[in-house]
């Protein structure tokens, strides 16, 4: 989840930096997102590179990621694409996360596009210095040398050296400006099945998350928070242990003590005295009855071609029907969590975040510090999906510790998560479509109703990340939402439907914006999870009512030797759509492009007596471009698709009063692992460009699951999650 990763405004060159010597040894630098040069530094000394490389004179090659490891495989992907310029094995790089300078925020399925060509420049880069600095010490010609295996290696000769022998050599260098990167043919690495590099830690223990940060005399927060949003506190009463500190901060009511259950049984005793503010008549049906009535009303034009009101008064058949999607929590295994300490004029904090700039920004403004007095430590995640890269969490543990006097750890509850989380938006849409008497698609109309999130999280998120005092960053922020909220059309609410890939004549997309109460925020694949699910399914219907096979349908409206139809081909070919099935299931099909890569997946479904839905099998077919890594690829797909399961038939957050319903896995469940489907991806051969793959899998399974029931059934599901009547 997730996040929009900020582009840089760099060349291609500009990426690139060799340093100077640095405790004996090579110390080449490449960010993707940005380039800082560093100071050379005492091997012992602690630096905050800018995602170095560097090679130790004792053969040691440590590689400083700028991206967050939430789960996701990416410390392991991105030493792949390093390793394999730089010809080493993989499982020799030393991982350590860069410095808040450096790191990029971890959103859009960005981590490894981002990396693609600048990592494999840097390690080229270092590759062609270290065999520079063998072929001067041999006195040899450098295209006589060549790199294996950490070393640079004279085939004439018969002689080699580690790069630790030469790191001191090569750091003496001028970088080359266009360093050769090997053709695909020659990859020995990229496209490896590596095993993961923080496999061994995370089953011994030995990684850190946040959660398990220890200092010395830290003691444990938790927040009692508004129920209703908006809200803030007038009072409180109860007795509070002379060894419990309980204060107000800008959330809700602090209670810190020595352990998370002593200072959760103090929080829960608490009787507190809320104002609830202006929303505490807020339910899931008004909002719910509000968005049918602006669905059918004309919203702001996002896309026009054809004239889809006259086609569709003149079709041979019409459709006109309602989609709706809830609110959806994040439900991270790891709760939110931050360490924060005050000491020595400075501060420091260790979060689990997908945005540590933003997060030692956020601590900054708390303690009234400058950003160089505060030191922000990257720790492992237990997922985000986008919730990571929000800062409440972490202003809240600056805003205790600055009271408290000793190192803090907010510590958030289960319930804490679920009722105070920035959810995906609830979305409505109203969907019409005209057929020819031949059965052709003449006509396609969409209208789509929700808030904007891109306007609530410029309003956060604002004062953060502009070069502006914070005051005018948060009128900036302000302005935003009410932009979003108006003129501007909210591009994450409608990626997923303004562009069509099939070939419909005349087609309207259109958007209103309505609704600020309830707090949202990124989600993974952001707003193709609802769009996914709305144009696959109702396309599903349009190849119904012109009584043609869902996949022949599809295929026709899309251009041939697109990655579109390779990947549906691909996936009816290997699911054997068309073939019988077992008795009792049935199929369905969608396919959805996000984050640069296409997907196609058919789902295998069947109903029992009591109307419960199991998913049998999911076939999926990907088209991403080169794949560093099958296996983390593969578990991504798998991932993605597994949280769009639950989504589509387990979870929803809903409101009454103002407050969330929902609190805990008993009322906002997930997919067991008893009911997990056998899940086949197939990766499409491609030299097109590098897309994400870590959200992917979510926006068309849905649709795939809503269409099979359909097969199944004759019910038509037009809202999640899927429940048969």
């Amino acid at each position: 989840m997730s996040a929009p990763a900020r582009a840089g405004g760099l060349t291609r060159r500009g990426f690139l930096v060799a340093g100077s010597l640095v405790g004996g040894g090579l110390l080449v630098g490449t960010s993707c997102m940005r380039w800082t040069r560093q100071p050379a530094a005492d091997a012992a000394a602690e630096f905050a590179p800018d995602a170095w490389i560097r090679i130790a004179s004792s053969g040691r090659i440590s590689f400083q990621i700028d991206r967050a490891e939430i789960g996701q495989g990416v410390t392991t992907s991105l030493a792949q694409l390093l390793a394999e310029e730089l010809e080493v094995d993989p499982a020799r790089v030393a991982i350590e996360f860069a410095g808040p300078e450096s790191m990029g925020m971890v959103g859009g399925s960005s981590s490894v596009r981002s990396a693609w060509e600048p990592l494999r420049r840097a390690g080229a880069a270092a590759r062609e210095m270290l065999i520079e600095a063998a072929a001067a010490q041999w006195q040899v010609p450098a295209g006589e040398c060549a790199a294996r295996d950490a070393a640079v290696h004279h085939a004439a000769s018969g002689r080699s050296a580690g790069y630790g022998e030469l790191a001191v050599a090569a750091s003496k260098l001028a970088p080359p400006s266009e360093p050769r990167l090997k053709p695909a043919a020659e990859f020995r690495v990229i496209g490896q099945p590596v095993g993961r590099l923080d496999g061994r830690s995370k089953v011994d223990g030995s990684a850190q998350f946040g959660i398990d940060v220890k200092l010395p005399g830290l003691r444990t927060a938790v927040v009692r928070r508004p129920p209703v949003f908006g809200g803030a506190l007038r009072s409180y009463t109860g007795d509070v242990p002379s060894d419990v500190e309980v204060f107000e901060i800008s959330t809700g009511l602090a209670v810190v003590a020595n352990g998370y259950w002593r200072a959760r049984s103090v929080a829960d005793a608490l009787q507190i005295d809320w104002d609830e503010g202006e929303h505490a008549e807020l339910s899931s049906e008004s909002l719910r009855e509000t968005c049918r009535e602006l669905a059918a009303k004309p919203g702001k034009e996002v896309h026009d071609a054809g004239d889809p009101e006259a086609a569709l008064g003149s079709a041979a058949k019409t459709l006109d029907v309602l989609y709706e999607v809830p609110f959806q929590a994040h439900a991270t295994m790891e709760p939110q969590n931050c360490t924060a300490w005050l000491h020595d004029g400075r501060c420091e904090i260790w979060a689990p975040t997908q945005n540590l700039k933003g997060a030692r920004t956020a601590a900054a403004l708390v303690c009234g510090l400058a950003e160089s007095q505060v030191t922000a430590h990257q720790t492992q995640a237990g997922g985000g999906f986008g919730r990571r890269a929000e800062v409440d969490f972490v202003s809240e543990a600056v805003q205790v510790a600055m009271r408290s006097k000793a190192p803090v750890r907010v510590l958030w509850s289960r319930e804490d998560d679920t009722q105070h989380d920035y959810y995906r938006p609830a979305t409505y849409h109203r969907l019409r479509g005209g057929l020819a008497a031949d059965g052709r698609a003449l006509a396609w109309s969409h209208h789509m109703v929700g808030p904007s999130l891109i306007g609530q999280v410029a309003a956060r998120m604002a004062h953060l990340f502009l070069p502006v005092p914070v005051p005018v960053g948060r009128m900036l922020g302000s302005l935003a939402q009410r932009l979003y909220g108006g003129w501007l059309t909210d591009p994450s609410s409608v990626e997923g439907a303004a562009e069509l890939p099939y070939r419909i004549p005349n087609v309207r997309v259109e958007a209103t914006a309505h609704g600020r109460a309830v707090p949202i925020g990124f989600w993974r694949s952001v707003g193709h999870s609802h769009n996914g699910f709305v144009v696959e399914s109702f396309i599903d219907e349009l190849a119904v009512a012109a009584g043609a096979d869902p996949f022949v349908f599809r295929r026709e409206l899309l251009d041939a030797g697109s990655r579109h139809r390779r990947v549906l081909e691909l996936a009816a070919s290997k699911a054997g759509w068309g073939e019988p099935l077992p008795a009792g299931r049935a199929r369905g099909i969608a396919q959805h492009e996000s984050f640069g890569s296409c997907v196609a997946e058919i789902a295998e479904v069947s109903v029992s007596d009591s109307k419960q839905v199991r998913v049998h099998r999911v076939v999926c077919a990907v088209d991403c471009g080169p794949v560093v890594n099958p296996d983390i690829a593969a578990a991504q797909m798998e991932s993605s698709i597994v949280f769009g399961l639950t989504a589509a038939l387990k979870s929803e957050i809903t409101l009454e009063r103002g407050r969330v319903k929902q609190s805990n896995f008993h009322d906002f469940p997930l997919l067991r692992l008893a009911e997990m489907p056998e899940v086949e991806v197939h990766f499409a051969p491609s030299d097109g460009p590098i897309g994400g793959l870590g959200e992917i899998g979510t926006p068309p399974i849905a649709a795939a699951v809503a269409n099979a029931l359909h097969a199944a059934t004759g019910q038509r599901l037009r809202s999640l999650p899927l429940r048969l009547a």
